[in-house]
């Protein structure tokens, strides 16, 4: 069964950030946007925090693109081709933000190796699809909303990121 598809807009996508900071047990002083999706909502959170600090982790499991949804998950180590050094995050409070939860799987990853460095770091994304949520037990700390529509974000819509929506969007 195919999924909704939910198109954000700009103006959505900045109600989603207002919703998700207040959240926020802390302040937090660096950001971690988890894969090239979140930078934009990771720049949005910074801006609106007063964060001075961003940086991209990329991560993905390469045998995992090759599955079909609710297909389990490969027995893998993830591939991180850009992580930030360690010399760079002492003495900050970090957030790993992702734009979409649904595995989790990135997100935890990011956050083992984190932990395995000796730091600490909350996790939050902007929707939480349950649904998809293959780990047990695993859920972002903080989101701004919970949801199991295919969220296309307003930069996937319009710069045709996202192939597949652009010929409905016309």
């Amino acid at each position: 069964m195919q999924k909704r598809r939910e198109i954000i807009s700009w103006t959505d996508l900045t109600r989603l950030v207002d919703h998700l900071i207040p959240q926020f047990d802390k302040s937090y002083s660096c950001i971690l946007a988890v894969n090239q999706a979140a930078i934009i909502p990771a720049s949005l959170v910074a801006e609106a925090m007063g964060v001075r600090h961003i940086f991209l982790i990329s991560v993905h499991f390469p045998l995992d693109m090759q599955l079909n949804p609710g297909d389990p998950l490969s027995i893998e180590w993830p591939v991180f081709s850009q992580f930030p050094l360690a010399e760079q995050l002492h003495r900050h409070e970090l957030l790993l933000l992702s734009e979409h939860w649904h595995s989790g799987r990135e997100v935890l990853a990011s956050q083992a190796r984190l932990e395995r460095e000796g730091f600490s770091a909350d996790c939050a994304a902007l929707h939480f699809d349950p649904s998809e949520n293959r780990l047990e037990g695993s859920v972002p700390r903080f989101y701004a909303a919970r949801t199991v529509a295919e969220i296309i974000y307003p930069w996937q819509a319009s710069t045709g990121f996202y192939p597949k929506m652009v010929g409905h969007l016309k």
